[in-house]
This record gives structure tokens, C-alpha cells and sequence, in this order.
């Protein structure tokens, strides 16, 4: 069985239910939340980007006011 499995050429049959009410539910202890972690580590990380991003665009503005400002403060 091992040898088959480990033949690159061997073509394995697939299986799959043609009704999933069949299947039996699947317990916390044998689920693999490595992706899920991932994933969220992702999102953070995407937030955490949105969040400096932010404050990028609200310093811009606000530099934008003070020479907005001081143009209209020189020309009076």
C-alpha cells in the first residue's frame, strides 16, 4: 500500500459522497486550524496596513490645510 501511495505515476481513484448528510461531523481535535490561523495573521496584518494608511491620508490633509492656510494668510 505504501508503494503505491508513494508512486508518482500511480493514479489513485477519488471518492467522494454523493450526499453529505452520510458524513459524519468532524471533531475539534482533528481539524486543522493552521489556514485559519493564517488567514486572520493575514487580515491583521491587512488592518493594521488600512490603519497606517489612515493616518497617512490625515496627515496629508492636514498639511494641505496648514498651506492652504498660509498661502491665504501672505496674500492678505
Amino acid at each position: 500500500m505504501v508503494k503505491l501511495c508513494l508512486d508518482p505515476t500511480m493514479q489513485l481513484l477519488d471518492f467522494y459522497s454523493m450526499n453529505m448528510s452520510h458524513i459524519p461531523a468532524v471533531g475539534v481535535q482533528h481539524v486543522d486550524v493552521s489556514a485559519l490561523l493564517q488567514e486572520v495573521t493575514a487580515l491583521h496584518a491587512e488592518v493594521r496596513s488600512l490603519t497606517d494608511v489612515r493616518s497617512e491620508i490625515a496627515a496629508v490633509v492636514n498639511y494641505q490645510q496648514l498651506s492652504a492656510d498660509r498661502v491665504t494668510s501672505v496674500g492678505v
